[in-house]
């Protein structure tokens, strides 16, 4: 069997969220709230729980010490669930703090009860490897890239992660059920928060997004930014081109 079929065969153990948990786990989780800005889990605290998204978004983030914060992933109900890393690997104190970016609703289990289902479910243990490598994937080929790059090129990188990320999370929230993923994904960002991922101030973020859109490497519906195959393109074309 070729590679590519075995990825098929396997292509409906590929989500690791809360539609995934067995109905009986699910029933021993506590449903949690949390106001826009309002911390979920703080970095250094010891890990006690596994939380899973229901709705709304989150965001990572660390703060340094000279007083900026870092924005450098988000949290979403496809692939939605905070603590998941830290019990994988072992590691009994979470590595970052999780911040509501909307309203969020989890469930809250167990970390010892997750534990537990993924080393005795094979079928949940290829779903949390292929979800913490795919995260490891993105993040070691981008990992250093704001380093070398200023002002509009950060925004470019910025935004081809987020289609990226959105995009394969549309794939894998449709494996198996015939629908397609849109063609263009919107990505739903505020300027702080790009402002926070790229090390730019928020001024800037405003005018690099202007001359994007004035060169046609995004478009812009309702304040959301839409990016299609043409505008990924483009923007990889500009990255280029800048770098020659």
């Amino acid at each position: 069997m070729t590679l590519q079929a075995l990825w098929s065969k396997y292509q409906n153990d590929t989500v690791f969220n809360l539609s995934s948990l067995p109905e009986k786990i699910r029933k021993q989780g506590r449903e949690v709230r949390f106001a826009p800005r309002e911390i979920i889990v703080s970095r250094g605290e010891t890990l006690k729980y596994v939380y899973f998204l229901k709705s709304g978004k989150a965001i990572g983030q660390r703060e340094y010490a000279n007083g900026k914060e870092y924005t450098y992933f988000r949290v979403t109900p496809k692939g939605g669930n905070i603590g998941l890393l830290e019990l994988l690997s072992r590691n009994e104190t979470l590595v970052a703090s999780i911040i509501a970016l909307t309203e969020v609703t989890a469930v809250r289990l167990d970390a010892s009860l997750i534990l537990e289902m993924i080393m005795t479910d094979m079928h949940m243990m290829r779903r949390c490897l292929t979800l913490i490598a795919r995260d490891f994937y993105r993040e070691s080929g981008t990992e250093g890239k704001y380093y070398y790059v200023e002002g509009i090129n950060r925004i470019r990188y910025y935004l081809i992660e987020c289609y990226e990320q959105l995009r394969m999370e549309q794939e894998l929230s449709r494996a198996g059920t015939g629908r397609k993923v849109p063609e263009k994904i919107c990505i739903d960002v505020q300027y702080q928060e790009i402002a926070n991922s790229t090390g730019i101030s928020i001024r800037t973020v405003g005018r690099c997004l202007k001359k994007l859109r004035e060169n046609g490497e995004i478009q812009s519906i309702r304040q959301k930014i839409m990016l299609g195959k043409k505008e990924l393109e483009l923007l990889g074309e500009s990255l280029q081109n800048s770098e020659l």
